[in-house]
Parts: C-alpha cells; structure tokens; sequence
C-alpha cells in the first residue's frame, strides 16, 4: 500500500501539470488563432486600401489626360461614361472599407474625422468626372492635393494598426459609421482645400 501511495504521490504533479496544460493549453491556442485571424483581416484591409488609393489616383491622371485632350472632342463622352463608372466603382469599395473600419475598431474621434474628411476628399473626383471638369490638382502644393495625401497617410496608417482591432456592438458600429458619414464633414474638406 506504501509503494502505491508513493507512487501516486510522485506521479500526481506530473498529471496534475498534464491536466492544467490541456486546460490551458487550448485556450491559449484558441487565443493565438483569434490573434492570427485578425492579424490577416487587418493586413488584408491594408492591402485593399493600398489598391484602392492606386487605383484613385490612376482614374484622377487618366481623367485630367482624357480631358485635356479630347475635351473638343465627341470622343469625351465615350470616356467620360467608362471612366465615370470606373471612379464610382473605385469610391463603393472605400464605402465598403470605411464600413469595416467602423463595424471593427473603437474609433477615436480624431479617426472619425480623419475617415469623414477621407471619405469627402474621395468623393471629388466623380464629381470633376461628373461635371466633365478637370480635377485642379496643377501642383503638389496646392492645398487639395497636399490635404488629400495628409488624409491618405492618416487614414493608412489607421488601417495598418493593429490598435482597438476588435468587432464592437452594432450601436456603436452603428454611431461610428453615421458620425463618419455626417455631412459636416464637405464643408470641413472644402475649408481643407482652399482655393484649388
């Protein structure tokens, strides 16, 4: 009965540390997924953003170059209507980015504001392309342009982070997500650009 009892008493820690680390263990496994996961959400929201502000900038080049050399042209509506349709499609997928960052962060109120003014800044070229005008961006001084890279590298360095990376509650995503999309935010974004 000794050598039994010595024999429990010796193997117990051990079993004991094989339980507590089976408990544990998967916890802490299903933790480091859950990490890992919103790590590449986050990187994937990254890269879609990078891609969209690329392709921006392309359709803003390519519209100022159609437009200074067919605007006499009956060839501008054929460019107009294809290039307009690419910038709203370009603008949706930034609507969708802009949703995910409200429905995914607990969003500070200077990252509010950076968003909206994004968002305004983002919706200008449909409008020049809309209205067959150029956008007059002629400088990389001139204040539309300079506040729209500064927005561009906020908003960026936003989705990069991995800070307040978490779903919040659909009031709060809800709350973020109107406060983003306020109107306050055109007059804001046209005080921002000046004179351009």
């Amino acid at each position: 009965m000794t050598y039994v009892l010595n024999l429990l008493l010796a193997t117990a820690p051990g079993v004991i540390v094989v339980i507590l680390g089976a408990l544990f263990g998967r916890n802490l496994s299903v933790k480091w997924a859950v990490i890992q996961k919103r790590r590449e959400l986050q990187l994937d929201s990254q890269k879609r953003f990078y891609t969209f502000y690329g392709e921006y900038l392309s359709l803003w080049r390519l519209w100022n170059n159609v437009y200074a050399e067919k605007q006499s042209s009956s060839d501008l509506d054929t460019y107009w209507w294809e290039l307009f349709q690419r910038v709203t499609n370009v603008e949706g997928n930034i609507e969708a980015l802009i949703v995910e960052l409200t429905t995914e962060r607990n969003l500070t109120v200077e990252e509010i504001e950076t968003i909206g003014l994004f968002r305004q800044a983002y919706h200008l070229l449909r409008h020049y392309v809309r209205n067959k005008q150029p956008l007059p961006w002629h400088s990389s001084q001139s204040k539309g342009y300079v506040a729209f890279k500064t927005l561009s590298a906020q908003l960026g360095a936003l989705v990069a982070s991995n800070e307040r990376f978490s779903p919040v509650g659909s009031k709060l995503a809800t709350e973020q997500l109107l406060k983003v999309t306020d109107n306050r935010w055109e007059q804001k974004w046209a005080a921002l650009q000046g004179d351009d």
